[in-house]
């Protein structure tokens, strides 16, 4: 069962025991809409509404410190190691077009279409060589 599935039996548990964790006049602020949001998520059949009564019940959750902390304890933290790629690496560099030098001296990237700057039209290391243009798709 996924996170964002689970966080209504979550709200739930903690609407149940809202008495143990807030002061009353917390509880009684909170208890109301609570109880509407987890029955709207468990009615609610387009994915993309539900998504975002899940997210209005976890701010809901998250604005008392005590329903906050009973939050953290009952839906612990997605597991790193069991995602598909861990969120540290760097992944590959984005291909951008740019001119070259046909020796390799020199390359000068394209930022986007509008760049004011415009590239020189030799390589300042080869300088009798003009710089040729590279699609983002070719491999060099």
């Amino acid at each position: 069962m996924s996170q964002e599935s689970r966080i209504v039996d979550v709200a739930e548990t903690i609407l149940n025991g809202l008495t143990e964790l807030t002061e009353e006049s917390e509880g009684q602020a909170l208890a109301g809409p609570l109880a509407a949001l987890t029955e709207r998520a468990r009615t609610e059949t387009d994915p993309e509404a539900r998504l975002k009564i899940e997210d209005d019940l976890v701010e809901l959750l998250a604005s008392s410190p005590a329903t906050r902390e009973r939050l953290d304890e009952l839906l612990p933290e997605i597991d790193g190691e069991k995602s598909a790629e861990s969120p540290y690496t760097l992944g590959r560099p984005v291909a951008k077009d740019r001119w070259v030098c046909p020796e390799g001296g020199y390359a000068w990237a394209v930022l986007s279409a509008d760049d004011p700057e415009v590239p020189p039209s030799h390589c300042p290391v080869h300088t009798h060589l003009r710089l040729v243009f590279r699609p983002a798709t070719s491999s060099d």
